[in-house]
């Protein structure tokens, strides 16, 4: 075993290893603070979107009691129950939410207290016989100007207050952006202020280790994590070495799993936009240099609204989670799936006509049909419809194909739901159109 270094060169290791040991610390408590700063980002945007959910409800409430008082349409008095009863569910979610502090709850409190009354006045509007209209639009009147115009004036105020606290919080991120690029300078101009006392202390023994290690060091700094120090010596600037061939791989794995979850959809664990855009391009190119077919269906699930409003969002996404997961043990080890839009979501079937394609996505309907969820103590039987264009003969290009096969989705949606459309009916339901 050779000297220690600490009898060759105690004071240069000793202060490259609290630099180091500080730039360590330095990415940790950035990389913590990024997180904490994202998370609460994203819980303010989904608190900003509530209330907006909450606005847009209460604004529609004027119009069941206007379309009744004007032409006594007896479904009027169930459109606005609903909608009283969509508010009471909006506000409790909202309540719950950690992320609401104490004056926002009284806000909600205020908007709760407020749409009791103009429940009471919704339920003497709903009695009118015709007779003393003066009367009754006086008490629609009431029920938009004392109550409904307060409650989105209030929420106008939480979305501007919220809004700001956004603000801070992009600052914030900005600061600490600055504050970490500053310190990862200091120690870059540390190493290298090291690095030359050490070329001018111990030549033979120090310059050589010291210069790979700088090299690593500044590979990672610009996001190179491959490269590894080849220092081998079994003193203690061996072992600082394989410290930072440890941070190098442990940062590459950090930063490989920060981009997988920005390539995935946070609700279902599959693909989203940002991976399908780049996979299908890749797909569809080897599909052209290998003259393979390949196949894209969009598909939705039918009436996915109704369990929204019925059930409520959170139930919502539980039956989206659900039948991806029937989905993706249904589909081939092969095929892709990507979530699409809100309920949209597209699957590429690579080396795939539509033939074979139509045959897996039978498949998937069927096991989607016949797999009811039981989900929060509610049996919630879901449909699904498939729009399906295939490469080349429906498309050259990814747009193309996309387009046309939620074109073919439409009619799918068009023409009872439940079923498999690919695009070459859509071109026959054209043609026969034209014909006729």
């Amino acid at each position: 075993m050779s000297l220690s270094i600490k009898y060759k060169a105690s004071l240069p290791v000793i202060l490259l290893a609290l630099t180091l040991i500080t730039f360590t610390g330095l990415s940790i408590y950035f990389m913590g603070d990024v997180e904490r700063i994202t998370e609460s980002l994203a819980m303010r945007h989904h608190e900003l979107e509530q209330v907006q959910h909450i606005e847009i409800t209460a604004s529609e409430l004027v119009f069941p009691h206007l379309d009744y008082l004007t032409t006594r349409n007896p479904e009027a008095k169930h459109t606005a129950a609903g909608l009283f009863d969509r508010l009471a569910r909006q506000l409790q979610y909202l309540q719950k939410m950690q992320v609401v502090h104490d004056e926002e709850r009284e806000l909600l409190d205020f908007t709760a207290t407020n749409l009791r009354a103009a429940k009471q006045i919704s339920q003497q509007i709903f009695v009118y016989d015709g007779t003393r209209k003066d009367d009754y639009m006086q008490l629609l009147h009431d029920l938009s100007e004392s109550h409904l115009v307060p409650i989105r004036n209030k929420l106008m105020e939480w979305h501007v207050e919220e809004a700001h606290e956004v603000n801070e919080l992009n600052e914030k991120a900005e600061t600490l952006l600055h504050h970490y690029l500053f310190g990862a300078a200091l120690v870059l101009l540390l190493v290298i202020a090291l690095v030359a006392f050490t070329l001018w202390f111990n030549k033979k023994i120090l310059i050589r280790p010291l210069l790979a290690i700088s090299r690593t060091a500044n590979l990672i700094a610009t996001g190179n994590f491959k490269e590894k120090s080849s220092v081998h010596s079994q003193d203690e600037l061996g072992a600082l070495a394989l410290n930072i061939n440890d941070m190098a791989l442990s940062l590459e794995q950090m930063y490989s799993e920060l981009n997988n979850q920005a390539r995935t959809d946070r609700l279902t664990g599959v693909l989203n936009r940002l991976a399908m855009e780049e996979i299908l391009q890749h797909e569809l190119a080897a599909a052209n240099r290998n003259n393979h077919p390949s196949s894209i269906a969009v598909f939705d699930f039918d009436n996915f609204k109704t369990i929204n409003d019925r059930y409520g969002h959170p139930v919502g996404d539980k039956v989206l989670q659900g039948v991806i997961e029937i989905v993706l043990g249904t589909i081939r080890r092969c095929d892709y799936c990507f979530r699409y839009g809100g309920e949209e979501f597209l699957l590429l079937l690579p080396n795939t006509d539509t033939v074979i394609a139509n045959q897996v996505l039978e498949r998937c309907r069927k096991a989607i049909n016949q797999n009811p969820l039981r989900i929060d103590g509610h049996h919630i039987p879901i449909t699904a419809s498939f729009g399906l264009a295939g490469y080349p003969q429906d498309g050259g290009d990814v747009a193309t194909l996309i387009t046309n096969a939620d074109e073919a989705l439409y009619m799918a949606k068009n023409t009872g739901k439940n079923i498999i459309i690919d695009y070459a009916s859509v071109i026959h339901d054209q043609l026969s159109h034209q014909a006729s």
